[in-house]
């Protein structure tokens, strides 16, 4: 794992990861540390930019419907459930990618070449997965003329206590909006028992 900050740590809100995404976490082996971490809730449907429902999802348990249900958590505690699972995976922090060669199938190997405070370092996979942001080296690698475009919405994230509306229920709002609107809706996710993830997009 190839981290470009100079230690681990992630200070974003709360993630709402669907049940593909649990399943995965479970073939990881954390499952169950994730699901502990943070709280289920239920995708209750979209809205437009001024609160009118387009769809709205029927209330079933997860036993009949488990694609409603989510899995809400702070990132930081997602991120703290990886690290504990990574044992012995080589972990290094400080270090820029700055080039990206795809490997052939039956062939050779991708190869990744990223720089630390010692020097340039050039490592070979079977698998390069990129999780390097908004400007990706590897986007930009296998895709050069390819650029990211604005949509026209904006995300402002924070966390906050809201014991409150847990107790009225989990739930969980996914709004829907016009790219180039101004309107504003907010989202809670519900993340642990007394925190609550709130987004305001536009």
């Amino acid at each position: 794992v190839l981290e470009r900050a100079p230690e681990f740590g992630e200070a974003g809100a709360g993630v709402a990861i669907t049940v593909n995404g649990m399943v995965g976490l479970h073939a990881l082996g954390v499952g169950d540390a994730v699901r502990t971490a943070g709280r289920r809730i239920r995708s209750a449907g979209f809205q437009d930019s001024r609160g009118r429902w387009l769809v709205r999802l029927p209330n079933l348990p997860a036993e009949r419907e488990p694609t409603l249900w989510l899995s809400a958590v702070h990132r930081q505690r997602l991120h703290a459930a990886l690290l504990n699972a990574a044992g012995r995976a080589r972990l290094v922090t400080g270090a820029t990618v700055t080039a990206v060669e795809p490997g052939q199938p039956g062939g050779p190997q991708a190869r990744v070449t990223y720089r630390t405070e010692d020097g340039t370092h050039r490592i070979e996979a079977d698998l390069v997965v990129a999780a390097d942001g908004l400007r990706s080296t590897l986007r930009a690698a296998l895709l050069p003329g390819v650029r990211p475009r604005y949509g026209g919405a904006t995300s402002w994230r924070a966390v906050i206590e809201d014991p409150g509306r847990l107790r009225r229920g989990p739930s969980a709002t996914l709004p829907a909006h016009r790219p180039a609107g101004r309107d504003h809706r907010q989202v809670r996710r519900p993340s642990a028992r007394r925190l609550a993830s709130a987004t305001s997009q536009r």
